[in-house]
């Protein structure tokens, strides 16, 4: 089981994360900033995690409870509506590993295409990250990546080479392609669509709108809103 933990500090004055990673190569992963950016990484040595965690722990950083462990999936394990075919892949930026998903039923995914039973999807990092249960229609097709602590359910969809990573939810029907990005604690919902090189990051909500553009901070995009990639807020 990778171990993976968070900490932040958020006194005197400060609004700082640490997350660390373990990459299952003897390595661990570093990310680090300011709460609700992406952050900086850096890789250390296994050998390097007791000093750093106690380090950050004497600055005054906390360690946020009930984060996940991470289980990699195994050929064949999964859920009722999908699991996993076997193959897996480096997730492109990062040294972590994503497995390829396969359905196991039949059904209309939330952007209307058809997936039918054997047919393979895109990468999760880890079963529950995509929605297992049948009578939901989200799917992370193509060679699109869903992996950290995010969450794609309520009919979304991912696909074609876009991410969902970090702490973000995909929900509600909305659709994540092309080569977009969602990361950090961003929410997407309500029959939204993110395309082309869009990246949404922070704690930006993106609510019922049309986004190819870079969206971040605490701005939420509204009902019926449309931006273009030349706007950057």
């Amino acid at each position: 089981m990778a171990q993976i933990i968070r900490l932040e500090c958020t006194t005197g004055g400060h609004n700082k994360f640490y997350k660390m990673t373990e990459n299952g190569d003897g390595t661990f992963t570093a990310r680090y900033g300011a709460i609700g950016t992406l952050g900086a990484t850096k890789t250390y040595p296994m050998s390097k995690w007791p000093s750093i965690y106690n380090e950050k722990i004497r600055k005054g950083y906390i360690h946020l409870s009930n984060q996940p462990v991470y289980q990699r999936p195994s050929k064949n394990s999964g859920g009722p509506k999908y699991g996993f075919t076997g193959e897996t892949r480096i997730i492109p930026g990062t040294t972590r590993t994503a497995y390829r998903i396969v359905s196991q039923v039949d059904f209309t995914a939330g952007d209307g295409s058809e997936v039918h039973a054997g047919d393979k999807g895109g990468w999760v990092e880890q079963d529950g990250l995509l929605c297992q249960n049948v009578d939901d229609s989200s799917w992370v097709a193509d060679e699109a990546f869903l992996y950290g602590e995010a969450v794609v359910n309520n009919d979304a969809v991912i696909k074609d080479v876009a991410m969902v990573y970090g702490h973000a939810t995909v929900s509600d029907f909305a659709v994540v392609k092309d080569d977009a990005s969602v990361c950090d604690h961003a929410v997407v919902t309500n029959y939204s669509v993110v395309y082309g090189n869009a990246v949404i990051f922070g704690r930006a909500i993106i609510n019922k709108a049309w986004v190819n553009a870079d969206i971040g901070g605490d701005i939420t995009v509204g009902e019926s809103e449309w931006l273009d990639e030349n706007l950057i807020l």
